[in-house]
């Protein structure tokens, strides 16, 4: 190409349309996928019904479709590792592994926080480097040695990806934050505070001493117990301060899932307010294309990268014949249901 790409070329980063893709961030992107909680637990529903439902591999030849059934054995599993992987960091990286006589022995993913690519100023990758914890130096990688895969791309001339985390981090900071908030007002508001008032009217007032006294003997009062106090001493309860959590809970849960591109339905904690009526139709109908579009990603990048080379370096076979993979749908199509409606027959019966 003669047109070259904006930032692509740094040296110890790689920029597209603004987005920095640095050792810290990656990290980051770790820490935020190991903490689990809500925001891990949608990213994982995510992969998993994009990902986790399996594969199929097709060919012209079926003793090419037998080998590629025989050498691939874990293909699902594979697939919906690499699947999450790509889903959290803004790629899934992977090699070809021999064994010891130099055939083919497997694929093994690589820590994707790890690596960061090298491009030049057309946006190709021509390497990787691999940071690891406590080594000073990088380790460096040709381009061919390591295989990867994207699935969100800032341009359609992207080669490295963007990250979903990062891309949509303002929310899920502003749903972290927001929960820790309401954690530690319930902390504080939750519950019922007492005012105690001590003394008499028209009376000297209490010296500390006599203060700290009665504030120690009324901090355990706790639901269901009594206090006995004497004439000069009266209790009231205080209400606690309002704050409507729940709206709360649904307005953020509401952005994260918009953000992360999941149907609301998937964060739905019971409220009839998220979730219902026709919005939730064109949500699902969208998070279905959006599935089918992801699947037909990964499986064009991972035969280009992994499928293709491996049928033309280890097998007996013809790597330019039509051969491939298929991950297999997730019934979350109106469409698909139609057509299993469709195939129903007045002559079947029940067993059918």
């Amino acid at each position: 190409p003669q047109t070259q790409v904006d930032g692509g070329g740094s040296r110890h980063q790689v920029s597209f349309a603004g987005q920095e893709i640095s050792q810290s961030e990656l990290r980051e992107i770790k820490q935020i996928r190991e903490s689990g909680g809500i925001i891990s637990s949608a990213f994982d529903a995510k992969a998993l019904i994009r990902f986790g439902t399996g594969v199929e591999f097709y060919a012209e030849n079926d003793e090419l479709k037998a080998w590629l059934d025989e050498t691939f054995p874990d293909i699902d599993l594979l697939t919906l590792e690499l699947g999450e992987d790509a889903t959290y960091y803004p790629y899934t990286v992977a090699e070809i592994v021999e064994n010891r006589v130099g055939e083919f022995d497997h694929i093994r993913p690589t820590e994707p926080w790890t690596m960061l690519p090298r491009t030049d100023k057309y946006g190709d990758v021509i390497g990787w480097e691999q940071h690891l914890s406590g080594e000073y130096e990088p380790e460096m990688f040709d381009a061919d040695e390591l295989g990867y895969i994207i699935l969100n791309k800032s341009s359609a001339r992207d080669k490295t990806g963007i990250s979903d985390v990062l891309q949509n981090k303002e929310e899920i900071e502003t749903f972290r934050s927001n929960q820790q908030a309401m954690r530690e007002a319930t902390e504080r508001l939750g519950f019922p505070f007492i005012h105690a008032k001590a003394g008499r009217e028209g009376a000297t007032q209490l010296n500390d001493n006599e203060l700290r006294r009665i504030r120690n003997r009324l901090a355990d009062i706790g639901p269901g117990e009594t206090q006995v106090t004497g004439p000069d001493v009266s209790i009231e309860q205080m209400d606690p301060a309002t704050v409507e959590f729940d709206k709360i809970q649904e307005r953020d849960t509401r952005m994260l899932a918009n953000a992360i591109s999941i149907p609301l339905e998937m964060l739905n904690e019971g409220s009839d307010g998220l979730g219902s009526g026709k919005p939730a139709e064109v949500r699902l109908s969208l998070f279905a294309l959006q599935n089918e579009a992801a699947r037909r990603r990964f499986t064009a990048q991972f035969e280009q990268a992994f499928l293709r080379p491996i049928v033309e370096q280890y097998s007996p076979y013809d790597h330019t014949q039509d051969f491939g993979m298929n991950i297999k749908p997730f019934l979350d199509d109106k469409s698909d249901m139609a057509e299993y409606i469709d195939r129903v027959g007045k002559y079947m019966k029940n067993k059918d």
